[in-house]
């Protein structure tokens, strides 16, 4: 590139190269403005497979809520090919239903289905790596957890089939996330130990980070702040300044957890919660809210609270910890129909654990505490009662201390206000 002028086909490919080199390396940034210059670059080719080839660099690290978006370059890709059982087709289809499904909707259901199917009438390991991805965003809802399980097993059987360690991580983190919604937390630990020899081998700073935040968010769970704090640090400081804010805002998100539970307030400096302030998308800001709450910041809970406006729709993967921290903050600050709206999301989901469908970060116990503080905000005191009982034996089976002090807790008050002549006692 920099010793003579190159056409625009070449350059494409070359800045294509370069691009996935950097995103290898742990430069998001960097790589990412090498990928729009490639796409640039194929555009003015009229080069509508090269323009694939740089969407699919982006599977696994597109930024749904930014710019960085490998979904509307594959949309604009698959405009310029034929129809037809291609691999770069299927493999574009299935990028495409995957980032839909961060968002949800019956289209990207019903592409990624197809995509799966293409990929297993071609039996191509790449098309079936890129159909899986797709179809596990796309069920990355509460309902979705049992496929999300069977999709995981399928994924680490490909990359061992293929020796390929990337695909074999990514099986595994999806299976860590399974279970930790399904409240196995035992299993979900033993998919750590399988995890940090993979980074090792892939010697790539974002394996590395994906080890170190599935290390620190079993952490948390377990009530082991110290070494949750560590691990975060260390993944803080693999993407500062080098990746999108999605990426940084995952540690900061669970060192703000951490303080809330302990109060140790100074885990979050000022320059964190900026991120938070300026940058966040509303149903973030509304996870802040829930964090500044449990510290006792009340005023700066309810400016956070209004700003979000308790979206009406979360990303899919997000539904259970949006809906749990609306239930909190509605509980606290009105109107009672949002702590409503909010429950009847978890109701269906009563038996699971309050975690994300996709890349679990936190996990906050089990869903019946929430559905205690629902029913105690409506008043409904005998129903608290009982819920609260099932999160406090929800926790205690699988381990969660923290949660279960918390559903405890929880208990302790509604029972003082019931004022039966046990309760107080």
């Amino acid at each position: 590139l920099e010793a003579a002028p190159v056409p625009a086909a070449g350059r494409a490919r070359l800045r294509l190269r370069e691009g996935i080199a950097h995103l290898r390396g742990g430069d998001i940034e960097r790589g990412s403005w090498l990928l729009e210059a490639a796409a640039d670059a194929a555009r003015e080719a009229g080069d509508p497979a090269v323009l694939g080839e740089t969407a699919l660099a982006m599977e696994g690290l597109s930024d749904p809520w930014g710019s960085f978006n490998g979904g509307k370059i594959a949309r604009e890709a698959l405009a310029g090919l034929p129809p037809g059982d291609d691999p770069l087709r299927a493999r574009l289809l299935a990028l495409q239903a995957g980032e839909a499904g961060f968002f949800g909707g019956g289209e990207a259901e019903t592409a990624s289905a197809e995509a799966l199917a293409i990929a297993e009438r071609l039996g191509d390991p790449d098309v079936l790596r890129s159909a899986l991805r797709a179809r596990q965003m796309v069920r990355s809802a509460p309902e979705g957890v049992h496929e999300r399980l069977s999709l995981a097993h399928r994924m680490i059987a490909l990359g061992e089939d293929c020796d390929d360690a990337d695909t074999v991580l990514w099986g595994r983190l999806w299976r860590f996330d399974a279970l930790l919604m399904l409240g196995r937390l035992g299993e979900a630990e033993q998919e750590l130990g399988a995890l940090r020899p993979l980074a090792d081998r892939l010697r790539r700073p974002l394996a590395r980070w994906h080890h170190l935040r599935s290390f620190a968010t079993l952490a948390v769970a377990r009530g082991q702040f110290d070494d949750a704090v560590e691990a975060l640090q260390q993944s803080f400081a693999l993407v500062a300044d080098r990746t999108h804010l999605s990426l940084q805002g995952v540690p900061i998100s669970v060192l703000a957890a951490i303080a809330g539970l302990t109060g140790r307030t100074s885990l979050v400096t000022p320059a964190m919660e900026r991120i938070f302030a300026e940058h966040a998308p509303p149903f973030v800001s509304l996870l802040h809210a829930a964090w500044l709450l449990y510290v006792g910041d009340r005023d700066r809970a309810g400016e956070f609270y209004r700003r979000a406006s308790v979206p009406e729709s979360a990303p899919v993967p997000a539904t259970l910890p949006v809906a749990a921290a609306a239930v909190e903050l509605g509980a606290e600050f009105g109107p009672p129909e949002v702590v409503e709206r909010a429950a009847a999301l978890l109701r269906p989901h009563a038996g699971l654990f309050v975690t994300g469908g996709a890349g679990s970060i936190l996990v906050t116990g089990s869903v019946r505490r929430y559905l205690g503080l629902a029913a105690a905000s409506a008043g409904r005191l005998d129903e608290a009662v009982r819920e609260f009982k099932l999160a406090i034996a929800a926790d205690d089976e699988a381990g969660t201390p923290p949660y279960a002090a918390l559903a405890r807790f929880g208990l302790a008050k509604v029972l003082a206000r019931r004022a039966r002549p046990s309760d107080v006692d």
